[in-house]
């Protein structure tokens, strides 16, 4: 069975097959669970099941996506979050009838999210490439046992200090591991040009044009409500915000020297272009 069925115009992710099987098994304590649902990745709307590269052609100029057709996505985004959000409350209820939902840590999060054609440099649908907010900013909500309430730090989260908190909670020690002062982001590959080459909708020349245009490491930093994205071909500056609103780099020169700092060290040996 595929990854999606499309039946009367719905998509169907087996959401549903996944829950029930949990529901109805059985788990020795103390017990792990990692649930990857798949409810808001693309396509989330029979537009997107039928132009399955339009995404791929619209960044790369060839074949606009409509706003009609973009309309369509967004309420097919918005429908996929509702039935995801049903889904998580049937599994809530079945933690509690075995009455363990109170003593389990749950974390609920995203490996990304979704750009949907938000008004950036690059008005984009879809994911990866590019390290704007929509895509790498993504929601986490951690129930800690018996509804312990910790205090948050102030900074940034990331997912990657997700495991530290793990072990610690398992350690009893239920302090905020996942907020610090500076965090980063970063990205190696690009839109999937390549499928473009191979059905002869591009030609070599404009393969090469997109993929030296998209295609490039990005590393991002956040630090005091600032952002900043580089392009780690030639250290040129993809993003500079405050507070999510662009910047111009040279009203804030010692800002982004010390953000400059710290992607210098972030990097550490790696071949990437970090230039003041």
């Amino acid at each position: 069975m595929s990854l999606y069925q499309c039946m009367k115009l719905k998509i169907i992710k087996q959401s549903d097959n996944i829950v029930n099987n949990i529901i109805e098994s059985s788990f020795e304590q103390p017990f792990f669970m990692f649930i990857n649902f798949m409810e808001v990745h693309e396509p989330v709307s029979m537009y997107e099941v039928k132009n399955n590269i339009n995404n791929y052609m619209d960044i790369a100029g060839i074949k606009l996506i409509s706003e009609n057709n973009m309309k369509k996505i967004r309420t097919g985004y918005k429908r996929s979050l509702e039935k995801l959000d049903q889904q998580f409350g049937k599994l809530m209820k079945f933690l509690k009838k075995l009455k363990i939902y109170e003593n389990t840590l749950i974390i609920v999060t995203s490996d990304h999210g979704q750009a949907l054609k938000e008004p950036q440099k690059y008005p984009f649908y879809g994911h990866g490439a590019f390290l704007y907010d929509e895509i790498i900013k993504v929601p986490l909500i951690i129930k800690f046992p018996n509804n312990l309430k910790i205090e948050i730090k102030e900074g940034y989260q990331n997912l990657t200090y997700i495991p530290s908190l793990i072990e610690n909670v398992l350690d009893g020690n239920y302090i905020d591991s996942l907020t610090r002062k500076v965090t980063f982001s970063e990205s190696f590959s690009g839109p999937p040009f390549k499928s473009l080459l191979e059905q002869n909708i591009i030609s070599r020349k404009k393969f090469e044009e997109l993929m030296n245009k998209f295609c490039y490491p990005r590393k991002a930093v956040y630090k005091n409500g600032y952002k900043l994205v580089i392009n780690g071909l030639n250290g040129e500056i993809d993003e500079f915000t405050y507070n999510e609103k662009n910047i111009d780099p040279k009203d804030k020169k010692d800002v982004l020297d010390d953000l400059l700092d710290e992607l210098e060290i972030f990097k550490g040996t790696e071949k990437f272009v970090v230039r003041k």
